[in-house]
């Protein structure tokens, strides 16, 4: 249900609801997930796949509570983490936070394709825009090595 004056998540109205019986008996795995949203069900996927025994384990609807309420968006680019990363811990941890995010998003394409799965995925640049010239500031040593 929607409250009026909010905006309808395109994800929980465009997919059938879940619905999967209780876990009524004691169950053996090598990995139990909590949580079914985009995390959850990505980890319990690539521990299956590193041939993990898992089972999620999700109190109401898969895919619904953060993961139902998000744009769908894949970045590297997470404004206001480059600075603080090259300040605490060096240019080096802020390059491989970096690596590590494209190679994310990068891993999401090829899964995808790999299971055939038409997610609609599109490479488009990434902006930030600000009229406020202390956030131009910031912005601006974000992106200065």
């Amino acid at each position: 249900m929607t409250l009026p004056g909010t905006a309808t998540s395109y994800w929980i109205e465009s997919s059938a609801g879940t619905s999967y019986p209780a876990l009524t008996e004691d169950v053996d795995v090598d990995v139990a997930v909590v949580g079914g949203g985009i995390a959850g069900i990505c980890t319990a996927f690539e521990l299956t796949r590193a041939g993990r025994s898992v089972r999620v384990f999700e109190a109401g609807r898969v895919a619904v509570a953060v993961t139902g309420h998000t744009t769908g968006r894949l970045s590297a680019a997470h404004p206001w983490i480059y600075r603080p990363l090259r300040e605490r811990l060096g240019a080096e941890a802020a390059r491989l936070y970096a690596r590590s995010q494209q190679e994310a998003v990068d891993h999401v394409e090829a899964t995808a394709s790999a299971l055939g799965i038409d997610c609609e995925i599109e490479r488009r640049p990434s902006h930030i825009f600000t009229e406020d010239e202390d956030e131009a500031d910031g912005l601006r040593a974000e992106a200065t090595p």
